[in-house]
């Protein structure tokens, strides 16, 4: 999951948690990685065995995650107000719809096509 939409429609479909995984060491790093790049992959400034882990500069980067995850909670926020709800806990299943038939089966969702619905 890369972004605050695919976030919303985890939380909506019943997720407790969403893995961010490598979205969030490319945030916290995102100030720091001219000190590998461009000869080396941006995550050596973050993993323990990383070659320039020495060089990553842990509160900034924390801060740098922190504005992350608080503008990822704001655009939920705005979507779950767009949609109508008060709150990002009453964004669910009705909220959501798809544009495959089959996906929009599996997850319990509208189909966005009324003329042929979900069976």
């Amino acid at each position: 999951m890369v972004s605050p939409g695919h976030y919303l429609k985890a939380l909506a479909l019943g997720a407790d948690a969403v893995y961010i995984g490598s979205i969030a060491l490319l945030a916290m790093q995102r100030t720091q990685m001219m000190k590998a790049l461009p000869y080396e992959l941006p995550d050596q400034n973050v993993f323990y065995t990383g070659r320039y882990q020495e060089d990553l500069a842990l509160r900034k980067g924390a801060v740098s995650l922190a504005r992350y995850l608080k503008a990822c909670v704001g655009e939920m926020e705005l979507v779950a107000r767009s949609v109508g709800k008060s709150a990002l806990l009453d964004v669910d299943r009705s909220d959501l719809c798809a544009t495959d038939l089959e996906i929009a089966r599996l997850c319990q969702v509208d189909y966005a096509n009324p003329s042929q619905p979900v069976v």
